[in-house]
């Protein structure tokens, strides 16, 4: 799968964690100093980002991310207590709660 990554385009070989409206999949990557991390990186159909592209502005970031479910972008973009990066994985999962409501 080809994702947005820090330095540009990642591709990589991809381990399914969920399929979804945001899907997501991790990979495993070694550092310099031979440590091994999760990558994680997350689909919502249009594109994948790898977690760390939406690190840094992520409020921007990841509203844009959201676009598709306007209220919750709105959460994100205002920096709503508990819709930072610290709660990704609860963002997440509230966006396909949200996505499965409205299909």
């Amino acid at each position: 799968m080809e994702y947005d990554d820090i330095l540009g385009k990642g591709r990589k070989f991809l381990i399914i964690d969920t399929i979804d409206c945001i899907s997501s999949y991790h990979y495993t990557a070694q550092d310099d100093e031979g440590t091994w991390n999760v990558i994680n990186v997350y689909d919502n159909g249009e594109r994948a980002v790898n977690y760390q592209k939406l690190a840094l502005g992520f409020s921007k970031k990841m509203a844009e991310f959201l676009a598709a479910d306007e209220e919750l972008s709105k959460k994100v973009a205002d920096k709503e207590r508990g819709y930072g990066l610290i709660n990704l994985h609860k963002v997440i999962a509230e966006y396909n709660q949200r996505c499965k409501k409205r299909e």
